[in-house]
C-alpha cells in the first residue's frame, strides 16, 4: 500500500504479513524494510542512516546476516545434547520439557543478557538452559548489518529429555 510522502519526501509503503500486527514498512527511496511488531497503522518507524554496533541490539529480520553458532544449527544442537546435565532435583522423574532461552551476541562472539523465556519450569532446569548457553559464550560469530558486525539477539530452546 503507497502511502503520500512524508515532509522530506520519503514515500512510505506497507509490506503486510498473514499477522495483521506485523508489516514491513519501507521507504520507495532506499528499499530498506525493517520488520515492525506491534506497531499500529498510524506509527511510523524512523530510517536509520547509521548502525551503532555498540549500543544497538537488532533483531532476526534487522539483519543481513544472522549471528551464528561455530559451524551452523546442527552443531549447536550437538553441543547442547552433549552439555545438558539432568539436574538432580528431578531425580527419575521421565518427561520432555523445553526451556526458551534468549541473549545477546556480542560483536567479539560473546553473549550477554542471558535469561530465560516464559513461565519457569522448576527443578533447576531454567538454571541447567542458562548455564548451558553461558559455555557457548565466544564461540559465536556475530551478526552483520551490511558491512557492520552488530549485536543480535537470539532465542534458542533448550530440550531436556529423560
Amino acid at each position: 500500500e503507497l502511502d503520500t510522502p512524508d515532509q522530506e519526501g520519503r514515500t512510505y509503503f506497507f509490506i503486510n504479513y498473514a499477522f495483521p500486527s506485523e508489516k514491513m514498512n519501507c521507504t520507495k527511496e532506499h528499499y530498506d524494510c525493517v520488520l515492525m511488531s506491534q506497531y499500529t497503522e498510524g506509527d511510523w518507524l524512523e530510517y536509520q542512516d547509521e548502525v551503532d554496533a555498540e549500543d544497538d541490539v537488532f533483531e532476526l529480520f534487522d539483519v543481513s546476516e544472522m549471528a551464528k553458532f561455530r559451524n551452523g544449527h546442527k552443531d549447536l544442537v550437538a553441543f547442547l545434547d552433549s552439555s545438558v546435565i539432568w539436574p538432580s532435583t528431578m531425580g527419575m522423574i521421565c518427561g520432555n520439557w523445553t526451556v526458551n532461552v534468549i541473549f545477546v551476541v556480542e560483536t567479539d562472539g560473546t553473549l550477554s543478557s542471558v535469561e530465560t523465556l516464559g513461565s519457569k519450569k522448576g527443578f533447576g532446569l531454567d538454571e541447567e538452559a542458562i548455564r548451558v548457553i553461558k559455555l557457548s559464550s565466544g564461540l559465536w560469530t556475530p551478526a552483520q548489518q551490511g558491512d557492520n558486525i552488530v549485536r543480535m539477539r537470539m532465542r534458542v530452546p533448550v530440550r531436556f529429555r529423560h
